[in-house]
């Protein structure tokens, strides 16, 4: 196994990344706090290659990532979360700590948190409130997915449309193109039933 973290520095980037995809597939929860570890004190590939490896261990990354939730390096922190959604279901322990994460000083940990959400979709719908109180984040990239979330979350019903007509109206271009979207799709499947 320790020739395999080695092989995360390899020069060639082809084999660092067919390693880490590799060696997150064989690790235990013992080797996701190495590979933790590797991403903090590592150099940047090494660091890349570490949350590489551990977006493909599952679920035996999850306690050392939500541990690395509460690092005092915002790299780590959105890293983790970015890794959160990349697990898909295997993940979904998370959904709590991404929550928390909406909270984070840092724009890209929120952001990375609700795209991670936005994956989780309905199986995520317990940090529904949450994820509306990020419809008015300062960030209007975090308000992007913001609506990301919320339209994987629950059906486009009345509540959900009273939110997009509020961001369709009155955000910056990106969140208002995805609101202006969802309420297309809203209209046209009200007027199938």
């Amino acid at each position: 196994m320790e020739s395999l973290f080695q092989d995360l520095s390899s020069d060639q980037e082809h084999k660092a990344i067919e390693t880490a995809y590799g060696l997150g597939g064989q690790v235990d929860a013992d080797g996701a706090q190495a590979l933790v570890a590797r991403m903090r004190h590592g150099d940047e590939q090494e660091r890349e290659m570490a949350a590489v490896a551990l977006s493909a261990a599952g679920r035996v990354a999850v306690d050392a990532l939500r541990e690395t939730l509460a690092d005092l390096d915002p790299w780590m922190r959105a890293t983790v979360a970015d890794i959160a959604g990349d697990l898909g279901r295997e993940s979904l322990a998370l959904v709590p700590d991404m929550e928390r994460a909406l909270d984070d000083t840092d724009v890209w940990v929120r952001h990375n948190a609700l795209q991670a959400l936005a994956l989780w979709g309905r199986e995520a719908r317990g940090a529904e409130e949450r994820v509306v109180a990020a419809l008015t984040d300062a960030e209007p990239f975090v308000r992007f997915n913001a609506l990301g979330a919320l339209m994987n979350m629950r059906p486009l019903d009345a509540r959900c449309a009273e939110w997009f007509k509020h961001v369709a109206t009155n955000d910056e271009a990106h969140p208002q193109w995805q609101a202006q979207d969802a309420l297309r799709r809203w209209d046209n499947a009200a007027l199938r039933y």
